[in-house]
């Protein structure tokens, strides 16, 4: 197999006893399956490359728009129920790929999840990445001074709170990942894994339901009559299948 590129944990990680002074909840680990999707979905869609200058912004920006834990402090009671509020996010049409392709982020999730070190690699490669300012052009230094100076003397504005508040709550994750057992991050990747089994299984029936619609073959339940094609119609003969495009490879 391949060579995989781990990002870098960070250091200094703030001790989770520092920050909490009762028992954190129980609810974290689902909710860290939220943030880890869209994490891994990001990377999905920029093949490992949403660091670059030209994605940056916009892979903020899609992680953003597909963490509620992250922008809208959502809290969830299992993982399939964070699965599922991920899932809906990526089908908005802003970011919407296919469903396979949603569904194998999933398998993502649950094998970031299965290895405490590429959890706390990804927790921390997200943290980085959000709290990263791409680099402006430079100013004179007197011009730089001067600006520094006002910035000091000003609160900070409005459209940066979130931003402050989004990277406050990824450092906090960060050191609970660093604190937690690693039997509870697996526990949680096996009841992702059970969760994708669920969810592909009701895919599956989707699409056979949606064949048998569309075959010339229609069974009437209500009145037991079956009906086919006439038979000066020949049936349709079934096309050869094609490859699937595959997928970009997990970035952990």
């Amino acid at each position: 197999c391949c060579a995989v590129d781990v990002p870098a944990i960070m250091v200094d990680i703030v001790p989770l006893k520092t920050l909490l002074k009762t028992a954190p909840s129980p609810l974290l680990p689902h909710n860290l399956v939220d943030i880890i999707y869209a994490y891994a979905y990001t990377q999905r869609v920029y093949n490992g490359e949403i660091e670059a200058a030209q994605n940056h912004s916009d892979a903020v920006g899609m992680i953003l728009a597909l963490s509620d834990v992250l922008t809208r402090n959502s809290v969830y009671p299992d993982a399939l129920t964070a699965l599922h509020a991920s899932l809906a996010n990526a089908a908005k049409p802003a970011i919407k790929n296919s469903v396979e392709f949603s569904l194998a982020v999933v398998q993502d999730v649950s094998t970031i999840l299965a290895h405490k070190p590429y959890t706390l690699a990804a927790r921390s490669h997200l943290h980085s990445l959000l709290s990263t300012r791409m680099p402006q052009q430079q100013k004179p230094p007197q011009q730089q001074q001067q600006q520094h100076t006002a910035q000091q003397q000003k609160p900070l504005p409005k459209q940066q709170r979130p931003q402050l508040k989004t990277e406050k709550k990824l450092s906090f994750f960060v050191s609970w990942t660093e604190w937690v057992e690693g039997e509870v991050l697996r526990t949680e990747s096996d009841a992702v894994h059970a969760a994708w089994q669920q969810l592909t299984a009701q895919q599956q029936h989707t699409q056979e339901q949606t064949a048998i619609c569309n075959n010339p073959l229609v069974i009437t339940t209500h009145n037991t009559q079956l009906t086919t094609a006439p038979q000066h119609q020949p049936l349709p003969q079934p096309q050869p299948l094609t490859p699937e495009a595959s997928f970009a490879s997990s970035p952990l």
